[in-house]
């Protein structure tokens, strides 16, 4: 199974990931939605070929630093799940164009989200986001969907003015 580049075992009852996943050095194209999948560390290390990752829809309450290592990652999906924070290594996944966290337990994000240079659409709608969003947000000059709807947000930082790709911005604020 070492050369498997596409694996879909969504809508199962599984509810770990085991380490030697990551031995799926060649993997690309991972669906993993629809389970009872509670995250565990250095399952995503090596996967340095993964492009789309989807963890919707399961019992995830923490992402791991490895998430950072894998670099060609372009779509990660971890909506309607439990997570609470982000790794600061989201900052190395510099291939991400579209990142989606709904409806999970979000309270901040990290200012290093703004080194997602490539990233497209961001969804983190049906979350805690409290105060602000990061200054760095600015920083994402390729974003063209951002959606913080059904926050607790007071403000947005003066650097979102230079989102001129950004179209729709969702933001409503309770």
């Amino acid at each position: 199974c070492v050369n498997l580049s596409y694996l879909d075992v969504s809508t199962n009852a599984l509810t770990y990931i085991p380490s030697s996943f990551s031995n799926l050095t060649k993997l690309e194209y991972c669906n993993l939605e629809n389970n009872e999948i509670v995250t565990t560390p250095n399952c995503f290390n090596d996967l340095t070929s993964l492009r789309y990752l989807n963890l919707r829809v399961n019992a995830a309450r923490v992402l791991y630093a490895d998430l950072g290592g894998m670099r060609n990652l372009t779509q990660l999906d971890m909506s309607v799940n439990s997570i609470t924070t982000l790794p600061l290594e989201i900052g190395l996944l510099r291939s991400l164009q579209e990142l989606k966290l709904h409806r999970n337990q979000l309270v901040t994000l990290p200012p290093e989200l703004g080194s997602c240079a490539l990233l497209q659409k961001l969804e983190v709608p049906y979350n805690a986001l409290e105060g602000s969003l990061p200054d760095t947000i600015g920083l994402i000059t390729s974003l063209v969907h951002l959606d913080i709807s059904f926050n607790q947000l007071d403000s947005l930082p003066r650097s979102i003015v230079g989102l001129q790709h950004v179209s729709p911005l969702v933001c409503l604020f309770h």
